[in-house]
């Protein structure tokens, strides 16, 4: 969770209760319920502007990349509950933030679900099929890509592309001994002789 505030808003030296923060635990069923017990957020505008440590870009992106997540997740769920104007708010938050992000996937996915309003501004479509809604859910998970074999990275160039030489399909890990389709061992041939590799039992 990140809050912004306008400096100028705030009394120098005074403490300001800005949140109540309560933890919640998602259940089994979706629901979430209070962990915690709710507790004062409190901050304080000091007498010297323009001091303190700029923060760092990387823990910028980590914490815009979380509120993304976030916001995907919210608009999803609000749409599942009917909360068609909340949705809508997530929504124009998670593209705000895909955009700054420069995350195009995500920024496609936004944007394929949503429509310009009246007022110029994103709104989710109001015929989103479930499955699309649901996708938003899955997809607000997704913080990296899968990890590179170390052992043997892939190779470039879709001539040095592996694949099975009794059914013909591509490994789905470069790394993989075995065909997930039909079983056949990936370093031999169809006409292996007796003695050789022998396929997945």
């Amino acid at each position: 969770m990140s809050l912004r505030f306008d400096p100028d808003a705030l009394t120098v030296g005074e403490d300001l209760r800005a949140v109540r923060v309560t933890l919640h635990a998602e259940q089994m069923d979706g629901t979430r319920v209070p962990c915690s017990e709710p507790r004062a957020m409190v901050v304080r505008r000091r007498g010297s502007p323009g001091f303190g440590i700029p923060p760092s870009a990387d823990l910028t992106r980590v914490e815009n990349e979380h509120e993304l997540g976030m916001a995907m997740r919210a608009c999803a769920d609000a749409w599942q509950k009917g909360q068609h104007e909340r949705a809508d708010r997530e929504l124009r938050i998670a593209t705000r933030l895909a955009a700054e992000l420069r995350d195009a996937a995500r920024l496609r996915l936004l944007r394929s679900v949503s429509v310009t309003g009246p007022d110029d501004l994103p709104h989710l479509r109001r015929d989103v099929s479930r499955g699309q809604v649901q996708r938003l859910g899955l997809d607000s998970t997704k913080t990296a890509a899968s990890p590179v074999d170390a052992v043997r990275p892939p190779p470039s160039g879709d001539a040095a592309v592996r694949r099975c030489p009794r059914c013909g399909t591509p490994p789905s890990a470069h790394s993989a001994t075995f065909c997930e389709e039909c079983g056949h061992r990936l370093d031999t041939t169809v006409d292996e002789p007796d003695g050789g590799p022998v396929d997945a039992p």
